[in-house]
């Protein structure tokens, strides 16, 4: 991640079919990350659209285990309901809580806060998302084909990836932007002009 004239950079890779042929195949991607231990499987929760509407993973906060979604759009983690109180986290009083450590399989996260939505209920055993604060500074790493959240440390990414193509993800008005490009549309062109119109 650098931070280039107020625009985050943050790096996402997604294992879906490899950019081009240097790059390390699906197959050997997915069996790189098979065995590490920052490497969490995820479910899917359908949104009334669609099967696949929100990826929804194991997260421990202070000790206690979680099923959070994974959401890029929010910017801060958040828990549902009275989760957090019943967990003695927080108090019935309060509208977020300071988090010692929060991990995702051994990648631990230390010192951030989670914000109480107390209007929002317990969703078929989703607890709270996952926002961008956790990923910040970090290289997460999402196997759709196996299922697979992984989110690591710079140092610790798996040799096979440093020879990966990456494409750099902007964080601006804490939202990330990951380009696309679909024939002739260019996702990031868009997303720039659109920022500096404002």
């Amino acid at each position: 991640m650098r931070k280039t004239k107020g625009v985050w950079i943050v790096a996402v890779m997604v294992l879906a079919m490899p950019a081009h042929a240097a790059a390390p195949s699906l197959s050997s991607s997915s069996a790189a990350l098979s065995a590490r231990s920052e490497c969490v499987p995820f479910e899917w929760k359908g949104d009334g659209r669609s099967t696949k509407g929100a990826i929804v993973l194991p997260v421990t906060v202070d000790g206690k285990l979680m099923q959070w979604q994974l959401d890029t759009g929010a910017d801060v983690n958040m828990s549902y309901g009275s989760v957090a109180d019943q967990a003695g986290l927080s108090q019935a009083k309060d509208s977020q809580f300071d988090v010692r450590t929060l991990s995702i399989g051994t990648t631990s996260i230390t010192n951030s806060f989670t914000f109480i939505r107390r209007e929002m209920g317990d969703d078929d055993g989703v607890t709270g998302t996952l926002g961008l604060n956790s990923l910040m500074g970090r290289i997460a790493v999402i196997d759709y084909p196996a299922k697979s959240f992984c989110l690591f440390e710079e140092t610790k990414l798996p040799h096979l990836f440093w020879s990966a193509t990456y494409i750099n993800a902007v964080l601006r008005d804490r939202k990330l932007f990951v380009p696309v490009e679909i024939g002739p549309f260019k996702s990031m062109r868009s997303c720039l002009i659109l920022a500096q119109a404002r």
